[in-house]
Formats: C-alpha cells, structure tokens, sequence
C-alpha cells in the first residue's frame, strides 16, 4: 500500500518508490548475510546496499495482486517492520 511505502522511506531513509514490488538482481560481491525472513528481506538488503553505496536502479513494473492481505499478514508485517527498524538503526 501506499501507506507501508511511504513508512518504509520514511523510517529507512529510501529514496526508492517502492522496495517490494519487482524483481532484485545483485551482482555476487553485493549479497551479503541478512537477517530478516518473509516479507521485509528486500527492505533490509536494499537498506545495507544503500547505505554500502552501491549502485541501485529501479526500474517500473506492472504488479497485479490476486488478493489483499488479512488483518493478521498486515499486523505481522508492521511489526516486522519495527524490528527491522530497531535492529537496523544501533547496529555498529
């Protein structure tokens, strides 16, 4: 939704439109160890890739969803996304 992209910019300091919708190609030397699962993986890759200064395109797609989340998927994934946050911010 609009809402999640605008706080995921918002909190992770992004300057994409939208980092979960599409498809992510790195270069080998780019993946490096993550912590997150499910939904949020991409937020926090793209985080430390922003953030490493690598080179990041983002390129428009047409995304047509079958259904939309339940309340529980849409609570599980905010609170993901406060440990993301939480995690990411007072890392050394």
């Amino acid at each position: 939704t609009s809402l999640s992209r605008r706080l995921i910019r918002l909190m992770f300091r992004l300057p994409f439109n939208d980092t979960q919708t599409g498809l992510k190609l790195f270069k080998r030397e780019t993946i490096f160890s993550w912590h997150t699962d499910g939904y949020l993986c991409d937020v926090e890759i793209l985080y430390k890739a922003y953030r490493m200064g690598f080179k990041i395109i983002e390129v428009p797609v047409d995304a047509y969803l079958s259904k939309a989340k339940t309340t529980k998927q849409l609570v599980r994934s905010m609170w993901d996304l406060m440990v993301l946050w939480f995690q990411l911010s007072f890392q050394s």
